[in-house]
């Protein structure tokens, strides 16, 4: 429990220092040391001017606050070299390493300082501010350098790792690691995390841990989402919980940089700290320190938000976008699908209906940084209005051919002859000239019978009378 632990009394950081131009042969295996430190950080010996350890009371026995090592738990090893450092608030040994001390509740020794950073803010949004002071079991690996000719800037990997996640974030036990450079032209911190804020238990983005709640010891909790994995956590000692409190978080590889001068001369002070008490301790792996030739600016890019089009009547949709550069790069690519689309900021494409993926890539020769965007095209909308009103008539076509005669139709009624004179003749149709003609109307007379022949063949017979009383 974090109560009842007594703090003992205070010190200033800068009064207990081992110095490599100050120690004498008896102090040979301390020197020995630190050279280590600085070499399994790969910072060049020739550049080195002095190395001081700020160190804690058993700071370079075995099981100290301060470890070269090939490895550190189960899957991290050094970016550069064969071995990387690492300092820690209590001890610095893995779960495979002699002298291991899990790190949770850890290695109080009880040692207060006054902040020898104090200008580093470690506040963050919600949290309650820290109003105290000190900072304890305080590690500090201070290196003076001489900038080589033709660098203009430094850079080094740092890994914060801390048992003190999730119950107390955003509480007063804000341990916190800071990599604080003086040069000519600048001074302060330049260990950050992706978010630019410092590196602590409070402000940092952890990655590498387990997304849930946190502060429940704090007494402001919230929901983290940050982790996406907690394998580097593998046999640190920060990945076995305790009765009562969780395993820890680490922020996963990070690369601080800086610019700087040929010529000058810079110290880096690298130190780690515990906020509020000395128990839960934490952890910060140190490695790949190198000169660069050119200042160390971060290349990003944004390719813009996604983005919804509708095709037009041809049936392709027109995407046009311009990318956002930040830093200064040499080459541009649009492409999609593995299709180059262009080499320019700007593009324009046709895009058939359907979903595409363009990405947008910047290098500046050593560095290449890409960002997506999503484009979805819809059909064509196409809109039927009402029915318009009929048309006026159309003129009247050709005549057509006369059709065949239709049939003979049946006999009429037997006409009057009341109006008829002497002489005039009334046909009757026979069935056959064999046939007694029908009786002569009243006035006629039988005159005979007669055939008619028609042009087609046919024939037809008729009894004709005529008229002979007036």
């Amino acid at each position: 429990m974090r109560e009842g632990l007594v703090v003992a009394g205070r010190r200033h950081l800068s009064a207990i220092v081992i110095l490599l131009s100050t120690l004498s042969p008896a102090h040979a295996a301390a020197q020995t040391t630190a050279v280590d430190l600085a070499a399994a950080l790969d910072i060049p010996a020739a550049d080195i001017i002095s190395v001081a350890v700020t160190p804690l009371p058993d700071s370079f026995a075995v099981g100290s606050n301060f470890r070269v090592t090939p490895t550190w738990g189960a899957t991290l090893v050094p970016h550069a070299g064969s071995t990387l450092m690492v300092i820690s608030t209590g001890k610095a040994a893995a779960a495979n390493h002699p002298g291991f001390v899990p790190p949770s509740p850890g290695t109080n020794f009880a040692d207060s300082a006054l902040d020898p950073f104090s200008n580093v803010s470690f506040a963050a949004p919600g949290c309650p501010v820290d109003q105290s002071p000190n900072v304890f079991d305080a590690v500090i690996l201070t290196v003076q350098l001489r900038v080589p000719a033709g660098a203009a800037g430094l850079r080094f990997d740092h890994n914060f790792q801390t048992s003190e996640y999730p119950e107390w974030v955003c509480g007063s036990f804000n341990d916190r690691f800071v990599a604080y450079l003086e040069t000519p032209a600048f001074t302060g911190n330049i260990a950050l995390d992706p978010q630019n804020q410092p590196i602590s238990v409070n402000t940092s983005l952890f990655t590498q841990c387990v997304n849930g709640g946190t502060g429940q010891k704090s007494g402001i909790q919230r929901l983290n989402t940050t982790c996406v994995s907690n394998s580097e956590l593998i046999g640190t000692g920060m990945d076995v919980p305790r009765p009562n409190d969780s395993d820890g978080a680490g922020t996963g590889w990070l690369t601080a940089t800086a610019a700087v001068r040929a010529g000058d001369l810079i110290t880096l002070r690298l130190a780690l700290m515990d906020g509020g008490d000395g128990a839960d301790d934490s952890v910060v792996l140190l490695d790949n320190f190198h000169w660069t030739a050119q200042q160390a600016t971060p290349l990003s890019v944004d390719a813009g938000a996604d983005i919804t089009l509708t095709a037009d009547a041809s049936g392709l949709g027109t995407f046009t976008r311009t990318a956002i550069v930040n830093g200064t790069a040499t080459t541009y690519e649009w492409q999609a699908e593995g299709t180059i689309l262009s080499h320019a900021l700007t593009v324009s494409a046709a895009l058939a209906p359907g979903g595409h993926v363009l990405t947008f890539s910047a290098s500046d020769g050593t560095q290449t940084v890409s960002d997506s965007v999503t484009v979805t095209v819809n059909a064509p909308i196409i809109i039927v209005g009402p029915q318009g009103p009929p048309g006026p008539p159309g003129p009247p076509g050709p005549q057509g051919p006369q059709g065949p005669q239709g049939p003979i139709g049946p006999q009429g009624p037997q006409g009057s002859s009341a109006n008829l004179v002497a002489g005039s003749a009334v046909l009757l149709p026979l069935a056959s000239p064999n046939v007694a003609p029908p009786p002569a109307p009243g006035g006629y007379s039988l005159m005979g019978i007669f055939k008619l022949e028609k042009p087609t063949g046919e024939d037809s017979w008729f009894a004709v009378y005529i008229k002979t009383l007036p």
